[in-house]
């Protein structure tokens, strides 16, 4: 799983656990809304492109499953009494190779090589293919797109308090 975290200090952490419902009546629309955000920046920015820089997805299925919704989501809002959580990610198992990078197999014998050849045909096969590792470069799509957002996020989070703040010295 891939999980991106904005830190705060100590103290921010306890003032928010200690808000007033106001304040948390604005703070939970705008977190979900960045977090949305988040999704369609991966989505549209970093999964599609070209490669070498961008996956290139051709099929849809890792764009697909960044969203909120669904049982297995990984992207969703979850709030305690003293926060408020927007996870972005995938339930797709390459996702976060994908993300980091990995190394793969490669040449003869990465699947287990030609069951049909044997003897001369094999060891000709062995030495035309010879077996090694590669290094697959990381291709992140989500720690960028939080990266890339950023400045909205703290923008619209400090908007969002101060809202609440006046509509909380309102009532």
């Amino acid at each position: 799983m891939i999980t991106a975290t904005l830190v705060g200090d100590r103290q921010l952490v306890e003032r928010i656990g200690a808000m007033p419902a106001a304040i948390r009546a604005e703070l939970i629309p705008t977190v979900q809304r960045l977090g949305f955000a988040v999704e369609t920046q991966s989505k549209g920015a970093y999964l599609r492109g070209p490669r070498p820089t961008h996956l290139g997805v051709k099929t849809g299925r890792l764009s697909s499953s960044i969203s909120a919704g669904g049982p297995d989501s990984r992207s969703r809002l979850e709030t305690t009494s003293s926060a408020i959580y927007y996870y972005v990610g995938t339930n797709v198992s390459y996702g976060a190779l994908w993300e980091h990078g990995f190394a793969r197999r490669i040449g003869a014998g990465a699947r287990g090589g030609p069951r049909t050849l044997t003897g001369a045909a094999r060891a000709r096969y062995f030495a035309q293919h010879p077996p090694g590792v590669k290094q697959m470069a990381a291709r992140p799509f989500l720690a960028p797109a939080l990266q890339d957002l950023k400045p909205r996020i703290i923008d619209e989070l400090r908007a969002a308090l101060l809202r609440g703040m006046q509509k909380s010295l309102q009532s």
